[in-house]
């Protein structure tokens, strides 16, 4: 036991000894750390790189967010942008405007031929002194303006265009309807004068004018309609598919008017005629024939009558027919006193015939046209 312990010792000194005896190996396990801490350091940028690109790929959608604005921001002044018009295009816009002035002209030159007219609608028959060449001229010149429109301008311009030319002719074409629509209503107040007057051969002539210058303007007319649409008339707003409309109607109204009045003329021709025989025979005191006559007379005005409830009057003949009917009224209504008269003169009643004298009369002065103007009229005033 002893022996043990003692080699225990001997060996653990011999140990110690072996241990002091190479102190210069100390720096040697410094080195010997030394690659160990070294590769310590060596892992920890290898872990570096690898969270570089982690960190690219995180940046990388944000820069692609941050572009989707960018293009937006672009395309805006691309909706606003307005391209400017090409030369064709201006010189079409610069005659579309001067043809327009042209066609203002030529309105103007219209409504200035009737007192206080300020759109195409005052303008009606009873413009008697109506004359186209005032509508035409500028009409002429809007044409011309229109014609220079090139060919290679934008589409809206070309049909503008073509819209503007169709305005152009319906001006034309209704002033050269209304010129002999105006002659023909003073053909009518003429015809009017010689019926009062009596002199039934004047008046026939300016009947035949008066149909000459329907049938002129109903020619025209007919032009006009075939010509025109109301459609076009929208590029040009002073005259507007409503004027348009109105305007055909006006015409077709006059027109329709012109094509009654020969009738009504022939029958007013005839009545008189017939009173003017009856009077004369009151005059000569032959009262059986004054009788008849004065029957046929009132015969006649009835047929009148009827011509004035059924001739269809345009508002620009409206004066002149009313005037007429209301002497036609008169020279009736007399006309049946005067018949009732002769009547009881036939019998030898004199008082009952001064009494329907007095009383035809009395209806004939509440005409100051019959009294005035009229031949027969005058006449039956002065006789007993």
């Amino acid at each position: 036991m002893r022996r043990r312990r003692l080699i225990a010792s001997l060996a653990l000194s011999l140990g110690i000894a072996g241990c002091q005896t190479p102190e210069t190996t100390t720096p040697t396990d410094e080195p010997t750390r030394t690659p160990f801490t070294t590769r310590t350091e060596t892992s920890t940028p290898t872990a570096t790189p690898t969270s570089v690109p982690t960190a690219t790929e995180t940046e990388t959608p944000t820069e692609t967010e941050t572009e989707t604005p960018t293009e937006t921001e672009t395309d805006t002044p691309t909706e606003t942008a307005t391209p400017e018009p090409s030369p064709a295009e201006q010189e079409a816009a610069e005659r579309i405007e001067g043809a327009r002035a042209d066609l203002q002209a030529a309105l103007d030159g219209y409504t200035e031929q009737s007192e206080d007219a300020t759109t195409l609608l005052d303008v009606s028959a009873a413009a008697t002194e109506f004359e186209w060449p005032a509508v035409t001229n500028p009409v002429g010149d809007a044409r011309s303006d229109l014609d220079g429109v090139p060919d290679i301008a934008a589409e809206e311009q070309l049909a503008t265009a073509d819209d503007l030319r169709e305005v152009a002719t319906f001006l034309e074409l209704a002033a050269r309807t209304q010129s002999p629509l105006g002659k023909a209503h003073d053909a009518t107040t003429t015809a009017r004068q010689w019926w009062y007057d009596e002199k039934f051969s004047f008046m026939g002539r300016q009947v035949d004018r008066m149909e000459a210058r329907r049938d002129e303007a109903e020619d025209l007319f007919s032009d006009l309609q075939d010509e025109t649409d109301a459609a076009a008339m929208a590029a040009f707003g002073p005259i507007g598919e409503e004027t348009y409309d109105d305007k055909i109607d006006q015409f077709d109204a006059e027109l329709e008017t012109l094509s009654d009045l020969p009738d009504l003329f022939d029958t007013l021709e005839t009545a008189l005629d017939r009173f003017g025989g009856a009077v004369g025979a009151w005059d000569a005191e032959e009262w059986s024939r004054a009788k008849g006559l004065f029957e046929n007379t009132v015969a006649a005005f009835e047929d009148v009558n009827g011509e004035f409830e059924s001739i269809d009057r345009a508002d620009s003949f409206e004066d002149v027919i009313a005037e007429m009917e209301r002497v036609s009224e008169t020279i009736e209504d007399a006309s049946v006193l005067l018949r009732d008269g002769a009547t009881a003169e036939t019998e030898n009643d004199d008082e009952t015939r001064e009494e329907k004298k007095a009383a035809a009369d009395e209806r004939l002065r509440e005409s100051d046209i019959a009294v005035e103007e009229m031949p027969s009229v005058d006449r039956i005033l002065n006789v007993t």
